[in-house]
């Protein structure tokens, strides 16, 4: 059967294609894509069938061409530039058109999206020679798919999911639910095949004077909420959804049918028939399901409401509500509880030890990751979906001896699944051999959402309608199995380093990581991301690890770049290893150490003015390098920023009610005074570096890739004490 969409050509005049050209050839040079690519796609855009509303949101999404900010310490811009592809089709109603699909199919993944295009393209077009190949149409994807990644129709697809599930009986067998293992996937894209077909389809029905009066839809619920969701965004009003038994779901004046199937969990046929005005039935597509996975952002909110029913089913489950009443107590605990230390790390682990010889109006913490309790509240209270007016939940501190599994919900769902657990922690006898637990997997689907909100607490977004979730993440690695094991008892203080929570917030966000050790920056989806500590440069003993969030692309000197990671001589660097030249420097400042006087007072100062740090940048093809110096001290090498990040993490902090700048008498002790390029101390004992609000010197300081006593509001007195107290080398004034 022949395309049933109308032909496109690149047939123009010589001064139509004079104009025209310039524009294509500039938007192709900017983004790396074949001239081509996107000037077929743009002609191609001519014969889709897209809303008005769909080509709008098109067109705002891609005619951005504002700053959002400035990355100080970087020199680079965040934001948008005018005169790439995702611009330049964004200019006329057939490149909005085209965009509009794209940001349907890019939910598929960005190969799947290119060969259907391609298969579109190749149907519809009246020359074949000028076809663009799937790999270039990929590249023109990718090029886009950042633009359109805040489309909305990821959020339009999940928001069918649940009346679609609902519907097709999938919480109608509670009992069966309650003991699935995994959670239940609901939405998968329709085969590819299909979506080629229904596009052809709607098409037809777009124009005047066609034959078409109706498309006709058979599909499982797997499908169905993409199929909505699809011709919602095509047409502009959602199809007639006709259920498995008859009964109408959603009833308008739509000429597109879905008839919805019961599933039986294997793959099942989708067809599309072309109902004619004659009365004649045409077969478009009739072909297998598939397993694709379905991807794209969406708000937290909708994100937190998808995954609670997927592992929990519906807000009247008992294992909904036991989740939800747990939450707030684990949340908490592994806030309080979560051993932040690389593996050769010199800081102190806990400060358990340290309460038996606490210091009379003093405190002293260790360095917290995590944002503060009221962000991962008001987190919390988007993750769950409610209402503004609700109030936000309170996290809440456990009993003490009780576990997260002694809350009375919490129970109830134990005792339910493990009466029917075929494992052998549940059933002291079995004939079975070694099967997971079902509590046990209950308890993971817990730790996944924990691990979730704390992660989402970390960024700060300057968008006003806040952070995006990558749905359809993997969520596997370290800091998940840490989360899990405090969770669910197994060992309330595991230990993950800053890298892995980085890995986990990253990959939550849909960006790619190639390296978690050496990650300083990332951008992709519209979402840049960076850590507050590297902006702003000042330390503090809570927050460590909170992420700026900023809409738009990452440029430098206007080129667009994906990431910005540390360079690879200094990613491994350890001041115990450096070449000869470093060590004499090295040697030399240890002969500069002055060592104190006992008896001898001495007052809390800034011994460096004039440190100013500088970041050294090196750019490479996809991303940029780079290092951090003191250019006062260029015989000094450069250190890595991420160390620094590390370091503060690591790190105890202490605060005292005594005058902050009171003088301090060393008494039988061996103290020097060290510098921030080495703040070790000279042999035994411990070193003070004197610092006081030189925030550069303070944060080179800890560059150095080790831990130590962090001076906030106190004296120096409580601050050496404590030093002693952790073994910790030096106190960072």
């Amino acid at each position: 059967m022949g395309s049933l969409m109308p032909q496109w050509n690149l047939d123009r005049t010589t001064n139509d294609l004079i104009g025209i050209s310039r524009g294509i050839l500039e938007a192709a040079t900017s983004d790396n894509v074949q001239v081509l690519a996107l000037a077929a796609s743009e002609s191609f855009g001519t014969s889709i069938a897209m809303s008005q509303e769909s080509c709008h949101k098109a067109y705002l999404l891609c005619s951005k061409n504002h700053e959002s900010t400035v990355v100080s310490f970087l020199k680079a811009k965040i934001g948008y530039r005018d005169g790439d592809c995702g611009w330049q089709l964004s200019q006329t109603y057939a490149g909005q058109r085209f965009l509009g699909l794209v940001a349907c199919l890019s939910t598929l993944g960005s190969w799947n999206a290119a060969l259907i295009l391609h298969k579109l393209i190749l149907l519809t077009a009246a020359d074949k020679k000028f076809v663009p190949t799937a790999q270039h149409l990929k590249q023109l994807v990718v090029a886009v798919e950042d633009r359109l990644a805040k489309s909305g129709f990821s959020e339009s697809v999940l928001g069918w999911e649940p009346i679609l599930s609902e519907e097709m009986g999938r919480r109608a067998d509670v009992e069966g639910l309650r003991l699935t293992m995994g959670p239940k996937t609901t939405t998968l894209p329709p085969p590819p095949q299909a979506i080629v077909g229904l596009t052809q389809a709607m098409s037809s029905l777009d124009r005047v004077g066609e034959d078409a009066k109706k498309i006709e839809i058979t599909t499982t619920g797997d499908h169905a909420a993409w199929f909505v969701a699809f011709v919602k965004w095509s047409l502009g009003a959602p199809p007639t959804i006709v259920s498995y038994n008859g009964r109408t779901l959603v009833e308008n004046a739509s000429q597109v049918i879905i008839r919805l199937i019961e599933s039986t969990g294997k793959p099942q046929e989708v067809r599309i028939d072309l109902h004619e005005y004659t009365g004649n039935i045409n077969n478009l597509v009739r072909t297998v399901s598939s397993n694709s996975v379905f991807k794209g952002l969406v708000r937290v909110g909708t994100y937190g409401q998808a995954m609670l029913r997927r592992f929990f089913g519906n807000t009247d489950d008992l294992r909904y509500r036991a989740c939800v009443q747990a939450l707030p107590y684990a949340c908490l605990q592994v806030r309080q509880n979560l051993v932040i230390c690389r593996e050769w790390s010199t800081g102190i682990k806990s400060t358990a030890n340290l309460d038996q010889w606490r210091i009379p109006d003093t405190t002293a913490t260790k360095g917290q990751v995590f944002n503060s309790i009221e962000r991962v509240e008001q987190m919390l209270h988007d993750y769950l979906g409610l209402s503004p007016e609700k109030p936000q939940p309170k996290l809440t501190k456990l009993s003490s001896g009780m576990m997260i599994t002694d809350l009375q919900l919490m129970s109830l769902v134990k005792a339910k699944l493990s009466a029917d657990c075929p494992c052998r922690s549940c059933q002291n006898t079995t004939m079975m051999a070694i099967t997971p637990c079902k509590f046990d997997h209950f308890l993971f689907n817990i730790s996944r959402c924990v691990a979730d909100i704390l992660t989402l607490s970390l960024l700060d977004p300057v968008d006003p309608d806040g952070v995006q979730v990558y749905f359809g993440f993997d969520p596997s690695g370290p800091f998940n199995r840490c989360v899990q094991s405090i969770v669910s008892g197994k060992n309330q203080s595991p230990e993950c380093s800053v890298s892995d929570i980085i890995e986990y917030a990253l990959t939550i966000l849909g960006h790619e990581l190639f390296d978690k050790h050496a990650w300083v920056m990332s951008s992709r989806y519209d979402q840049t991301v960076y850590p507050k500590f590297f902006s702003t440069q000042t330390i503090h003993s809570e927050g460590i690890l909170a992420l700026e969030c900023v809409p738009g692309s990452l440029m430098w000197k206007d080129e667009r770049y994906t990431s910005v990671v540390v360079s690879p001589p200094y990613r491994q660097w350890s001041p115990d290893d450096e070449d000869s030249d470093a060590e004499s420097v090295a040697e030399s400042m240890l002969n500069d150490q002055v060592t104190m006087v006992d008896g001898e007072a001495t007052y809390p100062k800034d011994s460096f003015l004039g440190y100013e740090l500088k970041w050294q940048l090196q750019t490479k093809e996809t991303n940029l390098e780079v290092a951090i110096l003191l250019p006062i001290l260029s015989n000094i090498p450069g250190r890595n920023p991420r160390y620094a990040l590390e370091s503060a993490a690591e790190s105890l902090y202490v605060n005292c009610i005594h005058d902050r700048m009171a003088s301090f008498t060393p008494r039988n002790s061996e103290i020097c005074m060290t510098q921030p390029q080495d703040p070790r101390p000279r042999s035994h004992g411990l070193a003070i570096v004197q610092c006081d609000r030189n925030e550069p010197a303070r944060f080179f300081t800890l560059a150095f890739g080790r831990p130590g006593v962090v001076r906030l509001d106190s004296c120096l007195e409580c601050c050496v004490k404590y030093c002693h107290l952790s073994s910790s080398q030096f106190v960072l004034c």
